[in-house]
């Protein structure tokens, strides 16, 4: 699998500039565990970056988020995510992950302010970043 397209149980908006968010406003859990070739989770046209959640994609109920195994990302956020998007997060925990660049960028912690836990294992993180 290298991308997840989803169009059910969407609600989408238009904001400054972006011309959809697909808003996931009921998932409270996500794991993404042992997909190698996964790539995005929002596919985007002419995209060159490796990022899991690009700016298209919200998740408003969004609580436990859980990486594994996944070796194709280089970045899990994109640097121009919708305000929100994760505010909700309570658990994030990244393993086996070894191309991903850096697990946070530093100018989206303030975003995380629900944030009761983060694990990393087993990760050679090029930038320690969070």
């Amino acid at each position: 699998m290298e991308e997840i397209k989803f169009t059910d149980g969407l609600a989408v908006v238009a904001e400054g500039g972006i011309p959809q968010i697909y808003s996931l406003i009921m998932l409270q859990l996500l794991a993404l565990i042992r997909l190698p070739k996964l790539r995005t989770f929002c596919h985007q046209e002419n995209s060159v970056t490796n990022t899991l959640f690009n700016q298209k994609v919200t998740f408003l109920s969004f609580g436990i988020l859980e990486i594994v195994g996944i070796e194709k990302c280089r970045k899990i956020w994109h640097d121009k995510l919708t305000m929100g998007s994760f505010n909700k997060l309570t658990y994030f925990e990244v393993k086996y992950c070894d191309k991903l660049l850096n697990v946070l960028p530093f100018d989206k912690v303030e975003g995380l302010e629900k944030l009761e836990t983060l694990r990393i294992l087993e990760c050679e993180l090029n930038n320690w970043t969070f």
